[in-house]
């Protein structure tokens, strides 16, 4: 799948197309966007890109809340 089409993916698809996208490892990369979805309150199989844009997003911020945090 091209990146174009990934805006009318969802669900399911969606993540597998964006853990293949990564060049990681697609099972790795999977399991660990199943369990942003699922942290967000979200279901995978019905996850929008917006959606999962916001999860990735409060992700990022915890990410960075803690690195501050062990930084000080």
């Amino acid at each position: 799948m091209e990146v174009s089409n990934v805006e009318e993916t969802y669900g399911r698809e969606l993540v597998d197309t964006l853990a293949s996208l990564t060049g990681l490892p697609e099972p790795w990369v999977s399991q660990e966007l199943v369990q942003l979805i699922e942290k967000s309150g979200k279901n995978e199989k019905e996850i929008t890109l917006e959606q999962l844009r916001d999860a990735m997003l409060i992700y990022l911020e915890t990410v960075q809340a803690d690195l501050i945090q062990k930084k000080d």
